[in-house]
């Protein structure tokens, strides 16, 4: 047989050689002669593909003949609350095509800017939200490619109650947009952080420091469950806020627009709102305590016995029933007993004593949960007292406008049914948990109300290891010591032999912690409907540090269904703070 000769492997060799010559060249080319060119080229990820299908799928881009977007305004407005991200979909949508009976947008009918530009719009990397220990609750993370910005929560659906939520699409709310002005201002102190190679570094942004517990506020909602309501913890010293929880609550983290679309849109985005102090709801019984507050505080100057009835279990005149008869009774045993008799006739005599009485524990009034910063705010839902909102229209500059202002309940004489059913937290009476923590907090704390805050500290610019602490404030006398005393005393006998009596006691090295408290079982004044079931209460007793306020919607009876909750809480609340002074 005839061999060949060796120039055909050669030859092999020398095409191989060409082709990788033609490959280099062709990348050179690219990345680094064509750079600017592809940067300044149209770009569309994924990401924005499932954004325009998801709104078109929800009625908000519609197709036309020429195949321009038309957009539906009311439709994007309800699922785009952010200007701005509205300002971005109309911009993305004007570079898009859609033609009618197109099922979907098509990668090339679509022109959005290309990720160099993006990406330089943004001129900063937001800072994070961290706990008071120094975890992180809230951080951008960058990812993809070209450097896409997402807020990440490490904790997830558990600490969204208190954080709200940042989002690209969604906008901002909560703790999240209040602080934004602070986590988008530059922070000289970090290093820039290098996102896609080939672009300049960006600042990051200034940390802000939580009071808030992250391992509390995790074992805070294990305990709660899958129960429907809210929950707050606050340090009775200080008002710092030591946990909140509340369910059901959505995960901002989700990538699903559906789940987003659902949060925003179901009981008027009932998921994305804090249950803690932006819902409100009637406080029943635990209310009882402002009512004997005020009677107390009328009376501090005379040594005057409590006032007795005789309970028969129901009053025709006041149209107030009783689960049970409870014959002669005084404050204290009411309070323990849970008399809705004694304190509906209490409050009738005692009339707008009671109101005024509530709005120095804060109903009727703005609450603000920063304090500290006169320019940034973060508005907590204020309790109502003998009070609700009413719209009215005005006229402002030719156009119509509806306004919500708070009408006061004021007719006490004409319709003592009213003043009555209000005097035991129902009717007229809305609280959200923060504010009933609040005045078990204030009644903990020798009748002194201490600011409630969310915000401990910022970072310092000068320092990343250090944080400039803020004052939330002086405290505002609300009662006197002696009936804040008065208080706890029949709070605690609530715990032995009253209403908390089945509550779980808290053990500490084989000593019991007493625990002083306030159960309540709220109507709601739907037909075939649970009532609330309310606690109240802070730990311990004779020296208390916690207070918490709890809420379990539809629950039943709070001695069964809030108070052994509630119980829970305070105890690992009061083993978070053993820890932190160790740790100091």
């Amino acid at each position: 047989m005839k061999k060949f000769p060796e120039h055909r492997t050669y030859f092999t060799a020398l095409i191989l050689l060409a082709a990788l010559v033609s490959i280099g060249a062709r990348l050179y080319w690219l990345q680094v002669e064509n750079r600017g060119k592809i940067l300044k080229s149209s770009y569309v990820d994924q990401d924005t593909l499932r954004l325009l299908n998801r709104l078109k799928e929800k009625g908000v881009l519609k197709p036309s003949r020429d195949g321009k977007v038309r957009i539906d305004q009311n439709a994007l407005n309800t699922l785009v609350e952010n200007n701005i991200k509205r300002q971005r979909i109309k911009r993305i949508a004007a570079r898009a095509r859609l033609y009618p009976g197109q099922k979907e947008f098509d990668y090339r009918l679509v022109r959005v800017l290309a990720p160099g530009k993006r990406n330089t719009s943004q001129k900063l990397l937001k800072g994070r939200i961290l706990d008071r220990k120094g975890l992180t609750l809230a951080e951008t993370k960058i990812t993809g490619r070209t450097g896409s910005r997402t807020r990440h929560y490490p904790m997830g659906a558990v600490s969204e109650q208190v954080l709200g939520f940042s989002h690209p699409v969604y906008g901002s709310h909560g703790l999240e947009a209040a602080l934004s002005p602070i986590l988008n201002s530059p922070d000289p102190s970090k290093p820039p952080m290098h996102l896609v190679k080939g672009q300049k570094p960006l600042p990051r942004g200034v940390d802000a420091y939580l009071t808030l517990d992250a391992d509390l506020q995790q074992k805070a909602a294990e305990i709660f469950g899958s129960n429907k309501g809210a929950a707050v913890i606050l340090n009775t010293r200080t008002g710092a806020v030591l946990a909140a929880v509340g369910a059901p609550a959505f995960d901002s983290n989700s990538k699903d627009h559906d789940a987003w679309f659902e949060a925003r849109t179901k009981d008027r985005g009932a998921k994305l709102r804090s249950r803690a102090w932006e819902k409100l709801y009637p406080p029943g019984s635990t209310f009882k305590l402002v009512t004997a507050a005020a009677w107390l505080e009328e009376h501090k100057q005379e040594k005057k016995q409590y006032p007795r009835i005789y309970c028969t279990g129901f009053d025709k005149k006041l149209n107030i029933s009783d689960i049970s008869a409870h014959g002669r009774t005084d404050m204290k045993r009411a309070i323990v007993k849970s008399c809705n008799i004694y304190f509906a006739r209490l409050g009738f005599e005692l009339g707008p004593k009671v109101r005024e009485m509530a709005e120095r524990f804060g109903f009727n009034r703005q609450l603000d949960l920063i304090p500290q910063l006169g320019t940034i705010s973060l508005p907590a839902q204020p309790g109502l007292a003998y009070a609700q909102y009413e719209y009215v229209t005005q006229n402002q500059e030719s156009k119509k406008q509806r306004i919500k202002r708070l009408k006061l309940f004021n007719t006490f004489e004409r319709d003592p049914k009213i003043a009555a059913q209000c005097a035991i937290g129902q009717n007229l009476v809305s609280a959200t948990p923060l504010q009933m923590a609040m005045v078990a907090g204030t009644i903990a704390n020798d009748g002194l109300l201490m600011p409630p805050h969310l915000v401990m500290g910022i970072g310092n610019p000068q320092n990343p290891d250090e944080f400039e602490a803020l004052n939330a404030g002086v405290g505002k006398r609300v009662i006197s010591p002696r009936s804040a005393r008065q208080l706890r005393q029949m709070m605690t006998e609530v715990m032995i032999s009253g209403t908390g009596r089945t509550a779980p006691h808290i053990q500490k090295n084989l000593t019991e912690i007493k625990v002083a408290g306030k159960t309540g079982t709220a109507e709601t004044g739907r037909d075939n409907e649970k009532p609330h079931a309310w606690f109240i209460g802070f730990a311990p007793a004779d020296n208390p540090r916690v207070a918490v306020a709890l809420v379990n919607e539809n629950g039943g009876l709070g001695s069964k269904f809030a108070a052994p909750l509630a119980v829970r809480m305070l105890a690992a609340a009061l083993e978070a703070e053993i820890k932190e002074d160790k740790e100091r």
